[in-house]
């Protein structure tokens, strides 16, 4: 009886500690149900203010806006003028290449001379050009500043007489040297295209000044007249010496000397440039063949007619059969079929 007894208070104690146990768990689900509740609706839409930023965000155009030259430009000269941004407009005339200008950076102007009669269009990291005032805009008078000449950095820089398209010449009578307040501007320089011809690698306008990637300088190189067979000598006939501005290698041909006493390697179309790599040295003398023998000495010259017992090129030391003396002699080929015998031999 008294183990029935036990067993019976035991069976109770388990069974209202499963009691505590389930009412906790349905308080705490009720809890976290009304705190839920509360703080989700606190924002509209039931998101975060942060979340709300971040659609926002994900939705907004990733394409950034380019700054368009032309309404750009009307906005600042407004601001630096007396003119009203609708005159301004109105009468603002630029050249084809900048009406419709884009700048996928940031847009800078600025006056690169004190008068201001030259404004510099700076589109960071991609293009920089320079736009001539005009005359009609009625500049806003501001109190002089003291600027301290001497800490002033003025370069070099050459100005454009007239109004230069892309691919004309460009001559020295063309330009006036001048002395600007121009930061970071690579001017270029005369001197560095040691009086060869020049052209403009774009439209430029006048009273510009000139940087180092507006001209092209010309470089004289041979160029093939005609079709050149691989294995032809180099002559006259063949070639040509042309100025070229653009694609110019590194080892192109630039001179007469270049090319003496060589030939080809491969075929050669009209118009190409001949490089070095194009051309070999070439046998000026061939075994069995004729060849001029002329004896030098301080006091005469003879020539004499021979045979050439090897192949030689230019510079080279060959033997020849002397036909007249019967005797085999060494001599140096000088040229195509010429043999200078050694005096001292």
């Amino acid at each position: 009886m008294l183990s029935y007894h036990n067993d019976r208070t035991k069976f109770k104690t388990s069974d209202a500690l499963n009691i505590k146990k389930k009412l906790i768990t349905v308080l705490l689900s009720a809890f976290l149900a009304v705190f839920v509740t509360t703080h989700g609706h606190a924002n509209d839409g039931g998101l975060s203010q942060k979340d709300s930023h971040a659609l926002v965000v994900t939705t907004t155009d990733p394409k950034p806006k380019q700054a368009e030259l032309r309404s750009s430009l009307i906005s600042w000269l407004s601001l630096q003028t007396e003119n009203e941004a609708s005159e301004i407009e109105e009468k603002l005339t630029l050249n084809r290449s900048l009406e419709k200008k884009l700048c996928p950076g940031t847009l800078v102007f600025s006056y690169v001379e004190s008068n201001k009669r030259l404004i510099l269009a700076n589109c960071e990291n991609h293009w920089r050009r320079f736009i001539k005032q005009p005359s009609w805009l009625q500049i806003k008078t501001n109190k002089p500043e003291k600027v301290d000449v001497a800490a002033r950095e003025l370069s070099q820089v050459f100005l454009l007489k007239r109004n230069i398209s892309k691919g004309m010449s460009i001559t020295q009578e063309d330009l006036q040297s001048d002395r600007l307040e121009l930061p970071d501007f690579t001017s270029f320089d005369l001197v560095t295209a040691k009086g060869s011809p020049m052209i403009a690698s774009r439209d430029l306008t006048k009273g510009q000044p000139l940087a180092s990637n507006d001209v092209l300088t010309g470089v004289r190189v041979v160029v093939a007249k005609a079709p050149i067979p691989s294995g032809s000598s180099i002559t006259e006939k063949l070639v040509a010496l042309e100025y070229r501005y653009d694609d110019v290698p590194k080892d192109a041909v630039k001179g007469e000397k270049s090319w003496s006493y060589m030939e080809t390697n491969r075929r050669l179309l009209v118009g190409e440039i001949i490089r070095e790599r194009h051309l070999r040295k070439a046998k000026l003398v061939r075994r069995k063949d004729p060849v001029t023998l002329i004896h030098k000495s301080p006091a005469l010259q003879i020539i004499t007619t021979g045979t050439a017992l090897q192949d030689g090129y230019y510079g080279q030391s060959v033997k020849v059969l002397n036909t007249e003396s019967g005797k085999n002699v060494m001599g140096v080929v000088t040229g195509r079929g010429k043999v200078v015998i050694d005096s001292e031999r």
